[in-house]
């Protein structure tokens, strides 16, 4: 097994919630630069379920998502998260595939 000093891993855990701060005020800022009427929403728990209960929770019209390519195997043992919502969302959603994984 392995141990760690409990200061290096509240450090580390404060360098994570600061670069999480920075994406989520980087992501309001693009957001407001495109004047679109969205939000960005923290939250915890299965990914799939929990965007589509705050979708309901913010009226939301339309769901825009990335998708990661995880592969064919590995989406049938895990499934994904875009094809959840893709299935459950009670409003239209659009999955945008990186522009890296088209390269490949």
């Amino acid at each position: 097994y392995l141990t760690t000093d409990p200061s290096k891993a509240s450090e580390l855990a404060n360098e994570e919630e600061r670069k999480i701060k920075e994406m989520f005020a980087d992501w309001k800022e693009q957001i407001k630069r495109t004047e679109i009427d969205g939000c960005v929403v923290r939250t915890s728990g299965e990914p799939g379920r929990a965007i589509i209960k705050i979708a309901r929770g913010e009226g939301a019209d339309y769901i825009v998502m990335g998708s990661r390519g995880l592969g064919t195997l590995r989406k049938t043992f895990m499934g994904s998260v875009s094809d959840y919502i893709v299935h459950h969302a009670h409003i239209p959603v659009t999955v945008v595939r990186n522009r890296d994984e088209d390269n490949k």
